[in-house]
């Protein structure tokens, strides 16, 4: 992991000085988008960072701990935006800003909608408006016995085909001595790992 973490931290072959990547970042219902803060402190080292947050994932976050760096949006925003013919809608405007999106972590509410082109909220809009030649990243979170379901496979296939790329959860033993899987891959693996697509494709 330390080794990660000055991957992170070194200067790629992007051109970081003379312009950032701007990322998209987007927050699901889940627990671990408590580590939003600390995914965010990762992105922020070498890009500019705009955030989504579902409804369900705003009970897990508190935005006095975020970088005041970071312009974060909720649903509701997206028709504040708006009043009359000819206005932006927020699911045009923040993909026509970013270079890349970012959800960690996705639950599977949200993977399930995504696979099956739902669009019912702020973040699912995003995706479905999305320029495909732009990519996309997700890191999913969920309990064992979700990330272990027959449809969880199928919708991760699913979005691959797609073109969005998956962050595998991280695994091991749980406190109680259980080896699980599903918990969301950790912030600055998750930096590390857009931030080496960005420089193999620079």
């Amino acid at each position: 992991m330390m080794d990660e973490r000055m991957e992170v931290t070194s200067k790629p072959r992007f051109d970081i000085q003379r312009k950032k990547p701007k990322i998209l970042l987007a927050a699901c219902g889940c627990v671990a988008a408590v580590k939003l803060e600390l995914l965010c402190h990762c992105l922020l080292q070498w890009a500019e960072v705009r955030a989504v947050v579902t409804q369900s994932a705003s009970h897990f976050i508190h935005r006095l701990e975020i970088s005041k760096d970071v312009t974060i949006f909720y649903d509701e925003h997206e028709w504040c935006s708006w009043n009359r013919t000819g206005n932006t809608m927020l699911q045009f405007e923040l993909p026509n800003w970013a270079d890349v999106m970012v959800i960690a972590p996705l639950s599977a509410n949200t993977l399930a909608k995504i696979a099956g082109g739902i669009c019912d909220n702020l973040v699912t809009c995003m995706v479905r408006t999305w320029d495909c030649s732009k990519p996309i990243f997700v890191a999913p979170s969920m309990n064992t016995s979700m990330w272990k379901n027959p449809l969880t496979e199928e919708h991760c296939n699913c979005i691959k085909e797609l073109g969005i790329t998956v962050i595998p959860p991280s695994s091991g033993n749980s406190a109680s001595g259980v080896y699980e899987i599903g918990a969301m891959a950790e912030p600055s693996f998750i930096s590390y790992t857009v931030l080496k697509s960005i420089r193999e494709e620079n």
